[in-house]
């Protein structure tokens, strides 16, 4: 009998032994959550690209002040018709680089992105345009006239809006608008000759302001480690239309005396379309602990 309860127990102890065994090997150490990407943060970035002149050409539109004493009337008038003008270059619409730099503010919220961005360029190229019109006067002799005219865009800076949408935990893809500012610049020189009546002129002008307008546009973003990103925007800009006036265009004698002036008003547009690759946007942070949710 003793024998019997001893071997009992015996076994008892053993299962016990080996339930608690079995227990000890199920229970894993608890493990804390692995990082997860986060969009939220700071980031500051450069930027490279092409832009193109959305209006490609300038109107140069005169009018007749003085005919002269005792000069002729028709003169002038086909002075002016003769120094008013739509000026191209034939090429399309002109292109030229930009670079620079932008600075903004990530804030994610599940798949949706809502962000802030301010940027500057500088901007390589400019456009030249010219035009030659010839205007038979009413003494039979032509009025010829040569226009050339130029504009630039000096620099290009930005403060946008950003809602994107995170199409994969690495991937954005958002529209983007707001406030864009430049220094833009415009020149023209005229010249006028009415042959074989020894009267001859010219004039020129410039125009150079810090414009205001407004831009919008699109990107995707690729978020290619955790605090680097790479991406591609698109952008429209529109500074507005920029006129100025030209000295007086005046047809004189060899001798001095004037026959007739005309005042010319020169007209051109700032607006166009900016494609541009950001390979360095350094964020702090993209790397948090959190969830993705799709």
């Amino acid at each position: 009998m003793k024998a019997t309860l001893a071997a009992a127990a015996a076994i008892l102890i053993a299962t016990t032994a080996a339930s608690s065994a079995a227990d000890m090997a199920v229970k894993a150490p608890m493990v804390a959550p692995a990082p997860v990407l986060s969009w939220t943060g700071f980031y500051v970035g450069l930027n490279a690209g092409a832009t193109w002149d959305g209006h490609n050409g300038a109107d140069v539109v005169s009018s007749g002040t003085f005919s002269g004493g005792g000069g002729n009337p028709a003169i002038m008038n086909q002075g002016a018709a003769g120094a008013t003008a739509h000026l191209s270059n034939g090429n399309g619409h002109n292109g030229g680089f930009i670079g620079g730099g932008q600075i903004g503010y990530n804030y994610q919220v599940t798949n949706w992105l809502f962000g802030i961005e301010a940027d500057i360029q500088g901007i390589l190229g400019s456009s030249n345009f010219t035009a030659s019109t010839s205007v038979i006067a009413n003494n039979g002799l032509p009025v010829t006239t040569q226009l050339n005219a130029s504009k630039q865009l000096d620099y290009l800076g930005t403060v946008r809006g950003r809602l994107g949408f995170l199409a994969t935990p690495t991937l954005l893809l958002y529209g983007t608008g707001g406030l864009a500012y430049g220094g833009v610049n415009s020149s023209a020189n005229i010249s006028q000759v009415h042959q074989g009546a020894d009267t001859f002129g010219s004039t020129a002008a410039s125009f150079s302001e810090t414009r205001t307008g407004w831009t919008a546009g699109a990107g995707l973003e690729w978020l290619f480690l955790p605090n680097w990103s790479a991406k591609a925007e698109y952008l429209y800009y529109d500074l507005g239309d920029v006129s100025y006036n030209a000295g007086l265009l005046q047809g004189a004698f060899t001798n001095g005396v004037v026959r007739y002036a005309v005042s010319p008003q020169v007209s051109t547009r700032f607006d166009g379309k900016a494609c541009r690759r950001f390979p360095a946007l350094l964020s702090f942070p993209h790397f948090a602990v959190g969830g993705f949710e799709a």
